[in-house]
């Protein structure tokens, strides 16, 4: 179970964020809890995001075998990542994680930015005839994407929060990132053992004159609420 969140606003804004819970699913009881993870997103090249969500050690043979290809933009990680995930389902281990049916154990999503300064979302959820979709967005206009525990918790929460309208396209990062924080202490306020209060985000913007701006940060939302309630 997971919690990744991607806003996007084509051409101009990228943000990823994710939760560090780590659980299995348990048919007989309670998920079993595993040690947090460290992120599950972040940048994996200076124009794209990585997100990975499921097992673990699928999704970080993954990015390994992406990353080892030195790759620099979104587009160009569309067939590796297909050749990569043909390549693992000749392994039996990966196969079986890989192809099986009715579940999305192993989830991947990369968003992030083309040479031409387009911007689009690369997913993957895993499945016996699942394939890898790459969906470029038109500038300017909002896309997210959410990969959530519960299908009827995201309905709820974000039918509930709202996010705030801005005047200028630089302040869409801090605007995108509060959201999704706000959005993440919902899923942990209801259920802390599948969600953390531990938010990662990697926000990747390209200004009005073609530079880019990367922010990255780590941080304990329940930490950040009692000093703003100090400040208060």
């Amino acid at each position: 179970m997971t919690l990744i969140q991607n806003f996007n606003c084509g051409g101009a804004v990228t943000v990823m964020s994710c939760d560090t819970r780590q659980v299995l699913n348990n048919p007989i009881g309670p998920p079993i809890r595993l040690e947090d993870a460290e992120s599950k997103v972040g940048r994996i090249s200076p124009y794209c995001i990585f997100g990975g969500g499921g097992d673990n050690y699928a999704t970080e043979r993954i990015k390994e075998e992406l990353e080892s290809l030195s790759l620099e933009f979104l587009s160009d990680f569309v067939k590796p990542l297909q050749n990569i995930i043909n390549k693992l389902k000749g392994n039996v281990l990966f196969r079986q994680i890989l192809q099986a049916e009715g579940s999305r154990v192993v989830q991947i999503l990369i968003s992030g930015f083309n040479k031409d300064g387009s911007s689009g979302i690369i997913t993957y959820n895993s499945g016996k005839k699942q394939k890898v979709v790459y969906k470029k967005l038109e500038e300017y206009k909002e896309y997210p994407i959410v990969i959530s525990p519960s299908y009827d918790e995201n309905e709820a929460v974000f039918s509930t929060l709202k996010m705030d309208v801005v005047d200028e396209l630089s302040e869409l990062p801090s605007n995108y990132i509060g959201f999704m924080s706000r959005v993440q202490a919902a899923f942990n306020l209801n259920d802390e053992q599948t969600v953390s209060d531990t938010f990662c985000y990697c926000a990747i913007y390209r200004d009005p004159e073609g530079e880019y701006h990367c922010f990255e940060d780590k941080v304990g939302l329940r930490e950040e609420e009692h000093l703003q309630l100090q400040n208060d």
